[in-house]
């Protein structure tokens, strides 16, 4: 039979199962849930029905986490996606423009040519170019090589020396389609080329 301590002790359950109640409040109900079967059944649903409330918002703030999780990645793979193409989209624009636009061509691949014919035969012949006699690599974006073009007639013998008349590469011969590094010759500095040859035409690229 529900009395009037029944009534105070369920209306302390709430605040017993949250455990904010005093220690007197919460020693009273235990002692009253010992010996009162219709109140420990209810603390019991109580109790149930709490825990259940709790595991719902547990799992609740799972599928909104996992929710909000998910929608990140999309955004992550979406921005790098969005990166990649604009990354892809510059390199190719800029690849159009240095190849379409010659001026942009010329600076971020500078190349010297010489284009001989009618050379004296395997005779020393100094090389000259388009507005000089001297090859000057001006830019950094020279690899600091030269080329004998594969059309040539022949190989060549070629030799480099500074403006003072100082051997800067020794004798060296080039076949036709073949490079040879000038990694000895400074930026900015004049040099003096010269080859020979028994070819009738001969076209090097310092590049």
């Amino acid at each position: 039979m529900k009395t009037k301590q029944c009534e105070v002790i369920q209306d302390l359950l709430p605040l017993y199962i949250d455990n904010i109640c005093s220690e007197e409040s919460q020693r009273m109900v235990s002692e009253h849930l010992e010996s009162c079967d219709e109140c420990k059944m209810l603390y019991d649903n109580m109790l149930q029905s709490t825990k259940k409330d709790s595991e719902d918002l547990e799992l609740d703030s799972q599928k909104a986490f996992s929710a909000i999780n998910r929608k990140w990645k999309k955004e992550k793979i979406t921005i790098a996606c969005v990166s990649v193409a604009l990354t892809a989209l510059i390199v190719i624009i800029g690849y159009m423009v240095i190849q379409e636009v010659s001026s942009v061509h010329d600076y971020f691949f500078p190349a010297i040519h010489a284009n001989l014919r009618d050379l004296p035969d395997d005779e020393w012949q100094r090389i000259s170019f388009k507005d000089t006699d001297v090859l000057v690599f001006d830019s950094i974006f020279y690899d600091k090589e030269v080329t004998l073009d594969a059309n040539g007639d022949g190989a060549i013998s070629i030799r480099i020396l500074d403006r003072t008349g100082n051997i800067v590469l020794g004798e060296t011969v080039m076949e036709p389609g073949t490079s040879l590094e000038l990694d000895a010759l400074k930026d900015d500095a004049e040099y003096v080329v010269e080859i020979k040859t028994t070819a009738d035409f001969v076209l090097l690229n310092f590049h």
